[in-house]
């Protein structure tokens, strides 16, 4: 019954690790050009050592965004863009295969900063992410329901452009492939005011 399913989750990953493979070596292809020009020489001890420090000078990003995660310790971030508040998953930190713990982390974090942010601020909090499907958006109406909470769901597409800048992104600060979801949704929370005695 799970026989198609593994099969396809095997293909997929068999088709990252090309995609990663090639992406290596069109890097690695790069890198010896530059080294070459800035040398005039190719495969010289001199044109290596140039060609060593471009091909593994991205592996410097893992160590500033380990650095920068030491001044930015929060997981999400509130920014305020045209009088709404933004949630954004703080971009320093490392999300790549995360266990059931880790997970469970980032599920409270961000649970106790919609909280913290709806309770005490008279505004909407808005957020965007190819990560939030259908089950994340179920399980966050369940946390925020109806009759205390305006919840709005605006589904999209993820465009390739934006789906490309995300893969390069993760590989350059992660050193991984991944293929984000091709649809994503924008959620937008907001307080209900409460009615005064001669309202109700």
């Amino acid at each position: 019954m799970n026989a198609p399913f593994r099969l396809t989750e095997t293909l997929d990953m068999k088709t990252n690790a090309g995609i990663m493979a090639l992406a290596t070596t069109c890097w690695a292809a790069l890198c010896a050009a530059i080294a070459t020009t800035i040398t005039s020489s190719f495969l010289t001890p001199q044109s290596l050592v140039i060609l060593s420090i471009i091909f593994l000078a991205p592996l410097l990003l893992r160590l500033v965004s380990c650095v920068m995660l030491r001044f930015r310790k929060p997981v999400f971030v509130l920014i305020k863009k045209r009088g709404r508040y933004w949630l954004h998953l703080n971009p320093w930190l490392s999300t790549g295969r995360p266990g059931v713990r880790r997970l469970s982390q980032f599920w409270q974090s961000l649970l106790a900063t919609l909280r913290y942010s709806l309770d005490n601020r008279d505004f909407s909090v808005v957020m965007y992410s190819h990560l939030l499907g259908p089950n994340r958006i179920a399980r966050l109406r369940r946390y925020f329901p109806a009759r205390s909470y305006l919840f709005h769901v605006i589904k999209r597409p993820i465009g390739r452009i934006e789906r490309a800048g995300l893969q390069i992104d993760t590989w350059l600060r992660e050193w991984r492939w991944f293929t984000p979801s091709e649809r994503g949704a924008v959620v937008v929370i907001r307080r209900r005011k409460e009615l005064s005695p001669t309202d109700k």
